[in-house]
């Protein structure tokens, strides 16, 4: 309710999505899995810190296929998905070459 309730008043539309329809909790309120953060994790920050997006994409993707998104996620979770988003958003409007 409360998320639906915070799209509502802020994008003006009633949202549909899964963790709406489901009543999932805000992120703060998300579950913790502190053995989320393994050695891939660490790898993307890493990455990231290099600005190095493609082999950040690369390791972030794999980790985020194996979490059932049917489920409520974890916190660590939608922070790597947050971190995809800004690998995604670094790319930019580069064209990269068609390695074949």
């Amino acid at each position: 309710m409360e998320r639906r309730r915070e799209l509502s008043a802020r994008y003006w539309f009633e949202c549909q999505c899964l963790a709406c329809s489901k009543n999932w909790q805000l992120l703060d309120a998300l579950p913790k899995d502190p053995g989320f953060k393994d050695e891939k994790v660490e790898k993307v920050e890493n990455f990231m810190a290099k600005g190095d997006v493609s082999n950040a994409l690369n390791s972030l993707i794999p980790k985020l296929c194996e979490t059932d998104v049917s489920q409520e996620p974890t916190e660590e979770f939608i922070r790597l998905e947050d971190k995809l988003r800004t690998c995604i958003n670094n790319f930019g409007s580069i064209i990269l070459p068609n390695n074949k």
